[in-house]
């Protein structure tokens, strides 16, 4: 008989002839490199990403395995493997991540944690994604939806609780739109092949982003066009309060949007794009060197817009929202 015991502290091994216990120190340790200082900002986003590179042997150990070394860091609380912490500029949560490439989905997590996909995952821009006035968030909690602020630092007993199957999911509110995602297959310039968010940046021009995908399953593109159009929420890092005088911090450089999946009762995100994701490759074409970028700009004749120069001139990163609709959703 073999069993293994994860507990609050470690974990237990026991088989018939023998006994191996593991601290969640010695745990930690194991998923992080040895110069990683503990007090790190984005400590728990680096174990999260070599931790999803694992491969289990059980989907539904994917929880059980992390959740001892997610509760060793201090001041943080955690729900569904994603981290949460507060500070005096508010509530900030670990949705942020993303994935290389698609992956299949663990069903029985929610589709916003890291663990609701066997894949490596990345953290992107910032280390962590701050809950304006602008977006609510709100888990289950006894018999009720409230906000994250109100049950932190209880956050992290939800999927033991009575009701787990509803914590399972966030009730969000936020302003949805649909965006129009057009396949690039690199012709352009400054184009990386792949989906791209298509969006009215203002008047007289659209920008493009390089989106993220989550969902393994093929998107549905209209062969004659090459687009296909998804709900996206929108997550406000900041609002303008929170970005510092003097800076050159744009609006558009603070917001995260979440590709969603429209279910019957809920939405699911299957993949992400940020604006301010500066991932930029170089690459050797016949002796010539070009760079191709997550986003870029076209204005309304067609011609492109060098994305470094006249394209942040035209607009403040707000003109696209005039489409979106504030709207209450279930995210599972």
């Amino acid at each position: 008989m073999r069993r293994m015991y994860f507990t609050d502290v470690g974990v237990e091994y026991i088989c018939d002839d023998a006994r191996h216990s593991e601290t969640a120190i010695r745990i930690r340790a194991s998923l992080r490199e040895p110069n990683w200082a503990s007090t790190r900002s984005d400590y728990i986003p680096q174990m999260m990403h070599v931790y999803t590179g694992r491969h289990l042997t059980h989907d539904h150990d994917a929880l059980n395995a992390i959740i001892g070394a997610l509760g060793t860091r201090e001041a943080h609380d955690h729900i569904w493997g994603v981290s949460c912490h507060k500070n005096s500029f508010g509530m900030w949560i670990d949705l942020h991540w993303r994935h290389q490439s698609p992956v299949p989905r663990r069903r029985q997590f929610p589709s916003w944690s890291p663990v609701g996909w066997p894949g490596e995952v990345d953290y992107r821009g910032r280390s962590s994604v701050a809950v304006s006035t602008e977006c609510s968030l709100e888990v289950w909690r006894d018999d009720r939806y409230q906000p994250i602020a109100q049950v932190y630092d209880r956050l992290s007993q939800q999927h033991y609780l009575s009701g787990a199957e509803e914590s399972r999911f966030l009730k969000v509110t936020t302003k949805i739109l649909m965006l129009e995602f057009v396949y690039l297959r690199g012709e352009l310039r400054q184009a990386r092949r792949g989906l791209h968010a298509r969006i009215s940046y203002s008047e007289s021009l659209d920008l493009f982003v390089l989106a993220s995908w989550d969902i393994e399953d093929n998107i549905t593109i209209n062969p004659i066009t090459g687009k296909i159009e998804l709900p996206c929420a929108v997550i406000v890092r900041k609002t303008d309060a929170g970005i510092e005088e003097h800076s050159d911090q744009r609006f558009e450089d603070e917001i995260q949007v979440l590709i969603l999946q429209q279910h019957e009762t809920y939405y699911e995100r299957i993949g992400c794009f940020s604006w301010n994701e500066h991932d930029d490759d170089e690459f050797e074409k016949d002796n010539v060197r070009l760079d191709f970028a997550n986003r870029y700009a076209l204005n309304k004749e067609g011609v492109i817009v060098p994305p470094s120069g006249e394209w942040r001139e035209q607009g403040d990163g707000r003109y696209w929202l005039k489409d979106g609709v504030e709207t209450t959703f279930l995210l599972g």
